[in-house]
């Protein structure tokens, strides 16, 4: 009798034991998760800074986070690179790498597939552009016509500049706001909008849904538009 209750015993701590191991396994999927949710939200906000502000940020302190991933911060490694490029990092509890097997090629910049331990995912961002912008090439202009497509027309080397879609205009306020970021204008000093043929019209030309380059100051005030409608 002694025997049974000791094996009983020992089924039982055995069975517990497995509960517990399974507990811990499956836990490990959605923590793992929720750090491929985090870095997939650090990479749009990091994307989002580097647009507004030209650069890549410092560090992840100057970049917007929700709340809660602000509290788990210090589980990732932020790490700027040359030019565009930088890394961040994460540790993982599972192992991804035999699901990935079946992807047609290995993103190094996917979370989702990855090793159990320290890994690091490549990423870019994009739209940043040297301090002195690089103008698009104008349309051939006849003899006599006078230069006016942005390429010829001289600002100030501390210029920025953005592409983007046009989604909303007030030329009443002095306000055009793209998918990317808002910019202003003085009603007495409204920037230079050019068309598609390099052509110089007026702000008023500009339609919701166009694809526009703007450059514009660091207190984002516009200078100048070229448009692709």
């Amino acid at each position: 009798m002694k025997k049974y209750y000791l094996a009983m015993v020992g089924i039982f701590l055995l069975a517990a034991m497995a509960i517990g191991w399974n507990i811990s396994v499956t836990k490990d999927p959605a923590s793992d998760n929720r750090r491929e949710a985090d870095l997939g939200s650090i990479e749009t906000a990091v994307q989002r800074y580097a647009t507004k502000n030209n650069k890549l940020p410092a560090s992840l302190s100057s970049v917007d986070l929700t709340s809660d991933i602000k509290g788990r911060v210090k589980e990732y490694d932020y790490k700027p690179g040359v030019g565009e490029k930088y890394q961040l990092c994460a540790t993982f509890k599972t192992d991804t790498t035999k699901q990935a097997a079946s992807y047609a090629t290995a993103d190094s910049a996917d979370p989702a597939i990855h090793k159990t331990g320290r890994m690091c995912f490549d990423y870019e961002v994009y739209g940043v552009y040297s301090a002195t912008p690089a103008y698009p090439t104008p349309a051939p202009i006849s003899s006599g016509t006078a230069a006016n497509s942005v390429c010829t027309t001289i600002l100030p080397a501390s210029a920025l500049s953005d592409s983007g879609t046009v989604a909303k205009i007030d030329t009443k306020v002095g306000s055009l706001t793209t998918d990317v970021d808002t910019y202003t204008w003085n009603a007495s000093a409204p920037p230079l909008v050019y068309n598609a043929d390099c052509k110089l019209v007026g702000v008023s030309t500009l339609k919701v849904g166009a694809d526009i380059d703007v450059y514009y100051s660091s207190t984002q005030k516009l200078l100048a538009i070229q448009s692709y409608q």
